[in-house]
């Protein structure tokens, strides 16, 4: 896949329509979607309407449905809320965090075997469990 230089989007809407615009292809530079989510600045202003919590778990918000190809969504974590363990069979996760603080441990599956226990992959700066995104 060609490199391109990264559009930096302004607004929730120019990154909804620059996704729009690379998923329109069957062959996806993560690389790329990863920069573009990471150059958006963050703008409670466009997203808020979109951010509904839930005082006893976490919330998934549909901000866009895609082309059929990605759902972009606003996912709304409480003071010690989580996730269970899960994957993303045959397709990829970007995140991309807009306020607060999250943790995320990410595991993999051992090696050779589908149904041994999982193996934490990730630890944090301080030598924790975890990595932490700010």
């Amino acid at each position: 896949m060609e490199h391109t230089e990264v559009v930096v989007p302004k607004t929730l809407d120019e990154l909804i329509a620059i996704l729009h615009q690379i998923f329109e292809s069957d062959n996806i530079n993560v690389e790329e979607v990863q920069q573009i989510m990471e150059s958006y600045e963050s703008n409670p202003q466009d997203w808020n309407k979109f951010a509904k919590f839930d005082q006893y778990r976490y919330t998934r918000n549909l901000v866009d449905e895609g082309n059929g190809k990605f759902n972009l969504m606003i996912l709304c974590w409480g003071e010690g809320h989580g996730s269970s363990i899960h994957d993303h069979t045959d397709s990829h996760c970007f995140m991309k965090l807009l306020q607060g603080q999250l943790k995320e441990t990410l595991f993999e599956w051992p090696e050779g075997e589908q149904n041994g226990e999982m193996v934490q992959k990730s630890r944090d700066p301080d030598g924790k469990q975890g990595c932490l995104h700010k």
